[in-house]
């Protein structure tokens, strides 16, 4: 079985499902600035880009942009659900060196 650029959790599933019924995709992509210098960025999205990199998994569909999908590979999107804030959330990234405590912004490991 071969790796999956990014992983969704349960979670993650259901909310792309339920919250994405008008707008079918979750766009997840990463931009640079933020407290650490990357920030990742999520929108739900109903039009496909021409290079864009589909991620599909039990009904959910995520897409990314291939220079994001560097950020992204092998990480787990997750969603969390908080009395503070509630929203998507990458919540391991094996490229990552340190994150913010809120886990939006990023830096690359050496």
């Amino acid at each position: 079985m071969s790796k999956q650029l990014l992983s969704l959790t349960t979670k993650c599933i259901q909310q792309i499902i339920a919250k994405g019924k008008n707008k079918k995709m979750l766009r997840v992509t990463v931009d640079a600035g933020g407290c650490n210098g990357f920030s990742y960025n999520y929108k739900f999205d109903d039009k496909l880009k021409f290079d864009d990199i589909i991620i599909e998994h039990k009904g959910a569909k995520v897409v990314t942009d291939p220079l994001s999908s560097g950020f992204l590979d092998g990480a787990i999107l997750d969603y969390h659900d908080e009395m503070i804030k509630s929203g998507f959330i990458i919540d391991t990234n094996p490229n990552v060196g340190s994150a913010c405590s809120c886990k939006t912004s990023f830096s690359l490991k050496d």
